[in-house]
């Protein structure tokens, strides 16, 4: 009876063991496959808008014709290395996506070779062609997924035989075996069983979310590429009315040009949100970095009758951190133009100020405006997307700054009340990097 246990307890670790390399392996194939088509769609989706822009160019640099070039030859290597357990399950998909780049690299090649006046006629059948390859990348998604639900399927049956052994051995040596199956069931196995279903409910999650991410990403793809076709059909348009003949006309081009610019902006900033991209750490010291910023636009600011004032510790020379420059510009950028727009119409004396303290590992950098402030019902979602209180914004400014400053390891808040206790103040906190005497190659 004791050899008994001891097989059963030895065969349900061995069980149990590899029910979890399973699932690890489930997640990383599932992140890998949601990864390989977000980013392959993107690839072309830009492929595609450099073939219209060199469609569109009077006289086109050598630089436009090389950057389709250099796209067209990534998405086919792209393509032709994908990870292993897309090709040993999902080749013919493969196939069918190489195959598509084919043509429509065949096509944007004819389609360019056209005379520019006979382009924008022909442009269907080349827009056709692309759409025909997202939408090959997405039938290549779901397979994956279908692939990834039936290595969850077979999990789910692998935990199913776990449990039952587990019942046949309390069953058969139940007097033998009380102590330690009180010991196993009590100390170890109940919350292994709850972490599995955890994970599967996890999984479950982000397999929905990764669909609905993948969708998302291609249905903005899908609004990207007409309106590039638009905005080159009222650039033809605009060529084709005279301004002083037809004041009205141009005016409605004009106004046209200005909406599809907004479009593509709410597009661009949406795949920014969708995709974000991981941060390229470098150290620099606080207050140039600051500076810099703030040198580049205080004629933004003072050409909108705005004060700026910035108050800096000086010690703040000698503060250094890690972030990826040109991503922190973008969280300032955001958080100075919301600024600009609050306080600009508030009064003849609106002021925006830039302070900051440091303390323990924290830089904490704090950016106020004298405007009318954050409505109260607006306070709890201002960084959720797409939440905004501006005329014509995208309410994706402040969820990109959030977004932005966590991956740095920090965060931004605003703060409520305000310290100043009028308009709003937002607080970005930075974790602070190693000190520039300890930087590689420096003495």
């Amino acid at each position: 009876m004791v050899l008994g246990t001891v097989f059963i307890g030895s065969r349900l670790l061995r069980e149990l063991e590899s029910v979890r390399r399973v699932q690890a392996l489930v997640l990383e194939q599932e992140e890998l496959s949601t990864r390989f088509h977000r980013d392959g769609a993107s690839l072309v989706a830009e492929w595609h808008a450099a073939v219209l822009r060199l469609g569109a160019a009077d006289q086109p640099p050598p630089s436009a014709r090389e950057e389709v070039d250099v796209l067209h030859s990534r998405a086919q290597t792209f393509f032709a290395s994908p990870p292993v357990h897309l090709v040993t399950g999902l080749g013919e998909g493969l196939a069918d996506v190489r195959s598509q780049i084919s043509l429509y690299q065949e096509r944007s090649t004819e389609w360019l070779a056209q005379p520019r006046e006979e382009r924008l006629a022909r442009l269907s059948l080349l827009q056709d062609t692309q759409a025909t390859l997202l939408r090959e990348i997405h039938a290549l998604a779901d397979a994956g997924t279908q692939q990834v639900n039936r290595m969850v399927l077979n999990l789910q049956e692998s935990l199913a035989a776990v449990r039952l052994l587990l019942f046949a051995s309390v069953i058969g040596l139940i007097a033998a075996l009380a102590g330690l199956f009180w010991l196993v069931t009590r100390a170890w196995l109940r919350p292994l069983l709850a972490q599995v279903a955890a994970a599967d409910a996890q999984t479950a999650a982000q397999r929905e979310l990764a669909s609905l991410g993948v969708l998302a990403a291609g249905l903005a793809h899908e609004i990207r590429n007409p309106m590039g076709a638009l905005k080159n059909r009222a650039y033809a348009l605009g060529l084709l009315v005279d301004a002083t003949q037809n004041p009205k006309a141009a005016q409605q081009i004009h106004s046209m040009n200005g909406e599809i610019d907004r479009v593509e902006r709410i597009v661009r900033d949406f795949l920014d949100y969708a995709s974000p991209q991981a941060p390229r750490l470098e150290t620099l010291t606080a207050r140039e970095w600051i500076e810099s910023f703030i040198a580049d636009h205080r004629s933004e600011v003072e050409s909108r009758g705005i004060t700026l004032k910035m108050d800096l510790p000086d010690h703040w020379q000698d503060v250094s951190l890690r972030v990826d420059a040109g991503q922190l510009r973008q969280v300032l950028l955001n958080l100075l133009r919301n600024a600009i727009e609050a306080a600009s119409p508030a009064s003849q004396d609106s002021v925006i100020s830039i302070s900051g303290e440091a303390s323990g590992t924290w830089i904490e950098l704090r950016l106020s405006d004298n405007g009318p402030g954050v409505p109260p019902e607006m306070r709890e979602q201002i960084f959720t997307p797409f939440a905004t209180t501006k005329h014509g914004g995208t309410g994706l400014g402040l969820p990109i700054s959030r977004s932005i400053a966590r991956r740095h390891g920090g965060d931004v808040f605003l703060e409520t009340p305000s310290p100043t206790g009028v308009g709003a103040s937002f607080l970005l906190r930075l974790p602070l990097g190693p000190p520039p005497s300890a930087l590689p190659g420096e003495s």
